[in-house]
Parts: C-alpha cells; sequence; structure tokens
C-alpha cells in the first residue's frame, strides 16, 4: 500500500520554530517541506514558485508584512486546497480574531505544538477548521464577557458551547466527539460552523 504523503512550508522568522515545526512534522516520508522563509517579503524575492502545498504554516508576527496581512496575499498565490493555519506565540483574541477574519483556516498556539501536529493539520482537511487548546480557551473566554448575542440569536448552539470547552481542555476531535457521543464527521462539520460563525462575527465587530 502507498503511504500517502502531504506538503508543507513554513513561514517563520525564528529558526527555532522552523526546526521545532519540521521535527514535528514525522516521519519524513509522509510530511515533505518544500520550502521556508523568514517573512512574506523574502518568500517573494526568491521567486518560489513551488507552491503546490497542503499546508502553510505562517507565523503571526514576522519582520515586514504581519503574518494576519500576508493571509490574505497567500490566498490569492496558493492552491484553493492549500490550509493556512496561523502559528502564533500569543493567545490573544485580538490575533486570532485578525487570523480568522483574513481566512486563517486554523489557529495554533506555539505552546500547545505537539507531536500531534501532522494529525491536527489532517483534521483540517476534513473539518476545515483548526483551534488549539489556547486558542479555544480565548474564544470561550470572549464569548463569555458577552454571550448573550450569541445565543439570542441563536449564532451558538449549546452543543458548539460544549465542543469548544472540550477543545479548550486539550481534546483531540476524536476524543472531543466520543466525550460528546456524537459521530466524527458531526463534530467535525460543527467545528466547521464554528469558525464561520466566528469569522462572521469577528469581520462585524471590526466594521462596527
Amino acid at each position: 500500500m502507498t503511504t500517502p504523503t502531504y506538503t508543507y512550508s513554513i513561514i517563520e522568522d525564528d529558526p527555532y520554530w522552523q526546526n521545532k515545526i519540521a521535527e514535528l512534522l514525522t516521519p519524513a516520508n509522509t510530511w515533505i517541506r518544500m520550502f521556508s522563509y523568514p517573512s512574506f517579503e523574502a518568500f517573494v524575492q526568491s521567486g518560489e514558485d513551488r507552491l503546490d502545498i497542503h499546508f502553510l504554516l505562517l507565523d503571526s508576527r514576522l519582520p515586514g508584512l504581519s503574518g494576519e496581512c500576508c493571509v490574505r496575499l497567500f490566498r490569492k498565490l496558493l492552491p484553493d486546497y492549500t490550509k493556512i493555519v496561523m502559528v502564533s506565540a500569543y493567545d490573544d483574541m485580538a490575533t486570532l480574531s485578525a487570523a480568522l477574519r483574513q481566512g486563517a483556516d486554523g489557529y495554533v498556539v506555539k505552546s500547545d505544538l505537539s507531536t500531534g501536529l501532522g494529525e491536527q493539520l489532517l483534521s483540517i482537511r476534513e473539518s476545515g477548521a483548526l483551534l488549539s487548546p489556547d486558542a479555544a480557551r480565548q474564544v470561550i473566554q470572549k464569548l463569555q464577557v458577552d454571550s448573550t448575542p450569541y445565543m439570542e440569536n441563536g449564532l451558538l448552539s449549546p452543543k458548539e458551547w460544549q465542543m469548544l470547552h472540550r477543545l479548550a481542555q486539550g481534546d483531540t476531535y476524536e476524543q472531543a466527539a466520543e466525550n460528546l457521543r456524537m459521530p466524527l464527521n458531526t463534530f467535525r462539520y460543527y467545528i466547521k460552523k464554528l469558525f464561520k460563525t466566528l469569522k462572521v462575527d469577528t469581520s462585524t465587530a471590526a466594521v462596527s
């Protein structure tokens, strides 16, 4: 049986995190790194044309253009199937909201990076969204400050609240689905729906 392969690239100015991400995405015959650059500007200047990638891991605070601004630019350059994941040292809601507004498919706090990174990335191909535990906790804290509009308008269901809490506690998608006694595909569907809700809400908040 042929082993499936996935291609990824990294935009990160810190060599430590470049290497850390590469170490976590193993084995090498499954996870193939196409390129790494310290900034969007360096990527452009290189004339890089290996854009047929499944995943782009993008640091949120880059020299020059920030990671949040780069998401929209990379969306125009990369194939539609490429999943863009913001990798940030910060777990603040402002950075998370900016990443979602620009179209990021996931948000992972660097302190949450673990050997399960590959499985997390693959889950995005099914659900279209990824929140690491710290990011999920930030969403919960934000919504708890002013949860009434979400509940009154039906934007978030009680089940979606439970899902966020499971992720915040560190559950994988599989563990959370099992704990909530729902099929994994159903869990993934709700996560994708939740991401769409958060994108709409943060965009509306930014305009207002």
